[in-house]
């Protein structure tokens, strides 16, 4: 901790774990995009996301992603509403 100056609080412990999961989520998820893309030929990329997570439906977004239609799931009994997002590869650019 001697680089800055002290110990961290949990809050901004916490803080900067949050933060760097959000980059290493866009990251990855953009990675899995190119590979798709460039190395696979695929003409889009899809990702199927519960209604409820808005964390993963805020890395489609960022990474150019946008919702085309719904679906119900069904697990364990539980009907589970997902969104369907998509993006293309003629707008996907690294």
């Amino acid at each position: 901790m001697y680089a800055y100056e002290g110990a961290f609080t949990d809050e901004e412990v916490t803080a900067w774990l949050t933060r760097q999961l959000a980059r290493y989520e866009k990251e990855a998820a953009r990675a899995f995009m190119d590979y798709a893309f460039n190395n696979l030929g695929a003409d889009e990329v899809s990702s199927l996301i519960r209604d409820t997570n808005e964390a993963s439906k805020n890395v489609a977004r960022r990474n150019g992603m946008h919702p085309v239609d719904e679906d119900v799931k069904v697990y364990k009994r539980l009907r589970m509403r997902h969104v369907r997002f998509m993006c293309s590869a003629r707008f996907f650019s690294e």
